[in-house]
């Protein structure tokens, strides 16, 4: 079975959820966990781009 094709949609609803904890620690490693596992969902997928969100750190306006 295949994995899932997710989109930019869905990256920045995680990113989202995994801004909101309060622990930056906490925050962070959630952040690269996360970054991890959704590596190959999209040939597009960037990595760098999804911690910044994670972190509270928008990329562009897209992600505003």
């Amino acid at each position: 079975m295949s994995a899932p094709t997710f989109e930019h949609r869905h990256y920045k609803a995680i990113a989202a959820i995994i801004a909101r904890i309060g622990d930056e620690d906490d925050r962070a490693e959630q952040a690269r966990y996360f970054a991890a596992e959704l590596r190959g969902t999209n040939p597009n997928y960037n990595e760098r781009r999804f911690l910044d969100a994670a972190m509270g750190l928008p990329s562009n306006s897209r992600d505003r």
